[in-house]
């Protein structure tokens, strides 16, 4: 990139801070290594170039058994406030609840709320908005599997 398409992004960015872009940049699934036992939490960290956005809501929407789509709405900061151009970042917790066992697809989608000025996208110097990824969910021996296993190994025993 030019120092002239850099001095002229910067100089939008300070004249129009509201379209910057911001972009989910990581997402982590809680825990690591989620069983069917387990809560399962999705942290989408979001990052801006420039202060006074905010994560307004976040929804979750299953398109299939295992792939969800999830629906970041962010708050952009008040026509003509003053903001710094400084990278903030937030951290939006989706909870997901228990999953059954398999591998899951998301989507993570980001917007603005719909009555800022701006609308839709949250500008057009945006990535797109979107982060996808996946995860799976182990599957837990059942209760019966686990007494049936301990039945053997003392059958076992008592045999030697």
């Amino acid at each position: 990139m030019s120092r002239v398409h850099i001095f002229v992004a910067c100089l939008l960015m300070m004249v129009c801070p509201s379209l910057v872009f911001a972009s989910p940049i990581l997402v982590e699934v809680l825990p690591s290594n989620p069983g069917e036992t387990d809560t399962v939490l999705l942290d989408a960290t979001l990052e801006w170039p420039t202060s006074g956005y905010s994560v307004f809501e976040s929804s979750v929407t299953f398109v299939s058994d295992f792939e969800f789509e999830v629906d970041v709405i962010v708050l952009a900061p008040a026509p003509g406030s003053y903001n710094f151009q400084v990278i903030t970042s937030e951290v939006s917790r989706i909870d997901l609840g228990l999953l059954p066992a398999g591998t899951y697809v998301y989507t993570i989608n980001e917007s603005q709320s719909p009555g800022h000025p701006w609308g839709g996208p949250i500008g057009p110097y945006s990535s797109g908005g979107t982060l996808s990824g996946s995860f799976e969910v182990i599957p837990e021996p059942t209760t019966l599997s686990m007494l049936a296993l301990g039945g053997l190994m003392v059958l076992r025993r008592k045999r030697s």
